[in-house]
């Protein structure tokens, strides 16, 4: 297949759940897959991102849901800035 010895990743830039299923869905469908090996929530700036995404309406609880349905491999986060 085309995918053997590629590791794929993408990024959610969303901080709220459901937004954030929205995108992760199309980035699959947009990169004909059904998974990717890794999917980071992209550029955490600070306290209140950090905030954001820990809520009870926000994307990390998503992540987690995302690699326990097999959509992900692996999840991660990248921060940027001081």
């Amino acid at each position: 297949t085309r995918r053997k010895g590629l590791f794929l990743a993408t990024k959610v830039s969303e901080r709220n759940a459901d937004l954030a299923m929205r995108s992760i869905e199309g980035s699959l469908k947009r990169l004909q897959v059904d998974y990717v090996d890794l999917l980071h929530i992209h550029a955490l700036r600070g306290d209140k991102d950090l905030e954001a995404i820990e809520a009870p309406d926000g994307v990390l609880k998503t992540l987690y849901k995302v690699r326990d349905q097999k959509m992900a491999r692996f999840i991660g986060i990248t921060c940027h800035g001081a």
